[in-house]
């Protein structure tokens, strides 16, 4: 997935450990943050306007799927990848083993990662489609526009995030643990 995205640093020049810590503040963090606001905008939209905007009923759903997925995602990766990954950084930094994963091979939970995100991509194209592209319709609500803005806000984010896991971060993880 390519983007535009930039961060002050270069996060391919980042060590895996230290773009962990930017994933989880500028991402993970996020999607907390922003996950109980959407689902419970989304939920308000569809009930106050489903009669007369009936995508807002099926948006609503997408949204509570999205959410669901995204924090188990974060989870798994936040219990279990991401301290492995770290774990050799530190390896790789004062020379001490590695401990054993519960996963073998790194490259394990990185396909099951990159599953996931192709399934949030997934849904978040269906949004894309029942928002035409999350532009609000022109006699739309307050509510509406809100909600329209914050998905499409969330969508970008994911998109960087999705971006610095799959391009960036697992890809130094399986060049870390094939030079362990």
């Amino acid at each position: 997935m390519n983007n535009s995205y930039t961060y002050l640093s270069d996060p391919e020049m980042m060590k895996a450990s230290d773009l962990i810590q930017l994933i989880l503040q500028d991402h993970h963090a996020y999607v907390r943050a922003e996950s109980s606001a959407l689902i419970r905008i989304s939920s308000e939209a569809a009930s106050e306007l489903g009669t007369h905007y009936p995508e807002l009923l099926e948006i609503a759903v997408v949204v509570k799927a999205i959410m669901a997925d995204m924090d188990m995602h974060q989870m798994k990766e936040e219990r279990i990848l991401f301290p492995f990954i770290q774990a050799m950084d530190v390896s790789i930094e004062t020379g001490a083993p590695v401990p054993q994963s519960c996963f073998g091979d790194v490259r394990n939970p990185i396909r099951a990662m990159e599953n996931d995100h192709e399934m949030v991509h997934s849904l978040l194209a269906q949004l894309e489609a029942l928002t035409n592209n999350f532009t609000a319709p022109t006699d739309a609500s307050s509510l509406i526009i809100e909600l329209y803005t914050r998905l499409k806000a969330f969508r970008d984010n994911t998109f960087r995030h999705v971006h610095l896991e799959n391009d960036i971060l697992f890809k130094k993880a399986a060049e870390m643990q094939q030079n362990l």
